[in-house]
């Protein structure tokens, strides 16, 4: 067993994607679930990850969370990498929704925080359709990207906000290779082994978003990471 992974937003499709690759590459996946229905719990489990029971779209206490956390640390051994997953459904362009949802990510990634400053190792994946969220919300994941990196780089901890482009939820050939993608990031494997450090924080995974990425920092703190990063998007 290579580790054990926290996935958030499973439900989604490249959420399952995602979670199907770790599990292929013989990690273990505990998987956040706001259903207790046994088919959702089911379809959990036949992928081979462990459900939590955590609805990040509802107001729970920080302290519940914490507790949350404590518990499945403790339970199996401390973690590698926590994986949030938001994606845009377009038919629920509630705004509301969409930002319960962020906080949600937020509370139960600051839950995490003291365990891997503590390890001193790890990584921590947001990826976000950025397109189509509010701008709100926009800002907000970036901003706490950028300071979770800030906060837990000198501890060893590496994170990241991984943006799929915005065709990526409509092609499951897409999303299968996002899903690779999005793993080798997280676990610094394969086509990230070796280069976890010169990502940027930013990171996008379609052509498209990445032109327009280039655009908004060309020339600035990141520019040097984005080349790198089309570098190797191409392998």
């Amino acid at each position: 067993m290579g580790g054990t992974y926290l996935l958030t937003g499973s439900s989604s499709e490249l959420g399952l994607s995602v979670l199907r690759e770790l599990t292929k590459r013989n990690y273990r996946v505990l998987a956040t679930t706001s259903s207790s229905s046994a088919d959702a719990l089911k379809r959990l489990s036949d992928t081979g990850a462990t459900p939590v029971s955590l609805d990040l779209a509802r107001e729970e206490r920080p302290e519940r969370v914490e507790e949350i956390v404590r518990e499945v640390w403790a339970v199996h051994g401390g973690f590698e990498g926590l994986v949030n997953i938001k994606e845009v459904e377009p038919t629920e362009p509630d705004e509301g929704k969409h930002a319960a949802y962020v906080e949600g990510m937020v509370t139960l990634t600051r839950a995490f925080v003291p365990f891997f400053r503590e390890k001193r190792d790890g990584s921590i994946a947001n990826v976000c359709s950025l397109v189509g969220l509010p701008r709100a919300v926009k800002r907000r994941m970036t901003h706490l990207t950028q300071q979770l990196r800030e906060d837990l780089g000198p501890f060893g901890v590496k994170v990241y906000l991984i943006e799929p482009g915005p065709n990526l939820p409509s092609l499951l050939t897409s999303i299968e290779s996002g899903a690779h993608k999005i793993v080798d990031i997280v676990t610094g494997t394969r086509s990230a082994a070796g280069r976890e450090w010169d990502l940027p924080a930013h990171i996008t995974i379609e052509l498209d978003a990445l032109k327009e990425l280039e655009g908004k920092y060309a020339g600035g703190k990141y520019a040097g990471g984005l080349r790198d990063f089309e570098e190797w998007r191409g392998g």
